[in-house]
């Protein structure tokens, strides 16, 4: 096994790859160390110059497309002992990969993720981590600690950084969500999960890296919103996190209808089809909420209903056995604005009936003076989230 493996994950960046990689070479003692290069993309030239002039390890994998699926790779792959993954638009500063060598020799068996200070494009200015706040739909705002700007000095703690440059032992490797697709979502998720295991993230101030960002002819990958907000939801619910703060920093970019259909889609897993289906409710999608409005799930036709305010009312105010008439007057108190309450309570009654959420004692008649005896709840349906909504209709199924 080599003591190192400097690996990156690549899609359609032959340039990148091939000055990265030729730096590494002409510029830092790569003795006893493995070049990996994944391709996300199948970039013949690449492969042709890893494989031939670099004499570097290439490997194909576009069944997954995005940043985590061939960075995790990178990890899964490498034949070091340690592991450095990098993006394929990345330079060193001399020194650096021997500073990560003698950090790895120096603590056998440690399990940290070792990091190092951004250098901006002027060679001076330095970001040494990122402060975990919501920023342009990404999570993390670049910060400098003065402890960094020693390249000599010692290795500190970091909320977390941005992830051009990250470093760990190959089995300390804690792995990404193999759920997640496209771009964001990874920088603060596998730092929560190094701590989880026990581990530290740590800023080593000679482990600099600068970090390509100019794309002049455009970025060739899907850079979308929607990627975003679905990884970061993914990742929060996987470790728990309150959901809250990711959905309230997407509702400007995205529409409501959007927003709910991602998270059904991101957050509806085999945890959450087990909670249903044992008369729980699913916590996470608990937390969506907006506008008193209600999506109900049913788990045998696994088909999710959003109701209006109105109908939500109508939904929560009928836990057990109740006359349409006190219904009726519960919504008027509620509603006085709305004139056409008794029609509305009888339509979403017979609505609710049709879709099995309650259970007609005597079957109400058009009028509005009409009282039915009464309506009670069916129990196959559970609570899923909240979301605005202006009428009642079907969502698409969750997947």
């Amino acid at each position: 096994m080599a003591e190192l493996t400097i690996g990156m994950a690549t899609y359609d960046d032959f340039e990148g790859v091939y000055f990265t990689l030729q730096a590494l070479r002409l510029y830092h003692d790569l003795r006893d160390t493995e070049l990996l290069v994944v391709d996300n993309f199948g970039c013949e030239a690449t492969r042709t110059f890893v494989e031939g002039w670099a004499g570097a390890r290439y490997l194909l994998a576009t069944d997954a497309v995005g940043t985590a699926a061939p960075r995790d790779r990178v990890f899964r792959e490498a034949r070091g002992e340690a592991v450095l993954c990098c993006d394929s638009h990345v330079l060193f500063a001399p020194g650096a990969i021997a500073a990560l060598r003698a950090y790895y020799r120096e603590r056998p068996g440690c399990i940290d993720l070792v990091q190092g200070p951004m250098l901006y494009d002027d060679l001076r200015s330095i970001s040494t981590h990122l402060e975990p706040v919501w920023r342009e739909h990404f999570w993390g705002t670049w910060a400098t600690d003065p402890r960094g700007e020693d390249p000599a000095g010692e290795a500190f703690a970091i909320p977390m950084q941005g992830l051009g440059v990250f470093s760990c032992r190959k089995d300390a490797w804690p792995g990404f969500n193999p759920r997640f697709r496209g771009f964001g979502g990874e920088e603060g998720y596998i730092h929560e999960k190094v701590r989880r295991a026990g581990g530290r993230c740590l800023c080593l101030p000679a482990l600099r890296w600068m970090h390509r960002f100019g794309r002049p002819r455009g970025v060739p990958y899907a850079l979308t919103i929607d990627d975003k907000l679905r990884n970061y939801l993914i990742g929060h619910a996987e470790l728990r996190l309150d959901i809250a703060p990711v959905l309230q920093h997407f509702a400007g970019a995205l529409s409501s209808e959007t927003i709910v259909a991602i998270a059904l889609d991101a957050l509806w897993d085999e945890t959450l089809d087990h909670l249903v289906n044992a008369g729980e409710h699913p916590k996470a999608l608990e937390k969506l909420l907006a506008d008193g409005s209600l999506i109900l799930f049913h788990p045998g036709t696994r088909e999710f209903i959003t109701l209006n305010p109105l109908a939500a009312f109508l939904w929560e105010s009928s836990t057990e056995q109740i006359t349409v008439d006190a219904l009726v007057s519960e919504v008027r108190a509620l509603f006085p604005e709305q004139e056409t309450v008794e029609h509305d309570v009888l339509d979403l009654v017979r609505v609710f009936a049709v879709h099995g959420l309650i259970t007609l004692v005597g079957e109400p008649d058009s009028g509005p003076e009409t009282t039915a005896p009464s309506v009670s709840l069916t129990s196959i349906f559970r609570r899923a989230c909240l979301t605005p909504s202006k009428d009642l209709r079907t969502l698409p199924q969750a997947r």
